[in-house]
């Protein structure tokens, strides 16, 4: 399981999702990076970013399916994703 989501991700999410972002946040807390072998943070990044572009249902479900489509999708999935996610998020 994910576990909490970062402060960063967090204060990101809340920005993005006003209202709806508690619920945002349980849901990408209860996605399971464990079996990516990826970064926690990177992998429920890139799906709130394609949340705000095609819906978290929609989101979920492309990183359910393969979960390196959506890293991809959200501009996450290069070799210098960490300095992406940075621009994405801010830095810590």
């Amino acid at each position: 399981m994910a576990g909490p989501l970062t402060p960063r991700l967090t204060r990101w999410v809340e920005r993005q999702f006003g209202e709806e972002a508690p619920f945002v946040r349980r849901r990408l807390g209860g996605f399971d990076t464990d079996s990516t072998g990826q970064s926690s943070e990177r992998l429920l990044a890139a799906i709130a970013i394609e949340a705000r572009r095609r819906g978290l249902p929609a989101a979920l479900e492309l990183a359910r399916i393969d979960w390196r489509d959506v890293l991809v999708i959200a501009g996450l999935g290069t070799e210098d994703w960490r300095s992406a996610l940075d621009e994405a998020l801010g830095s810590e």
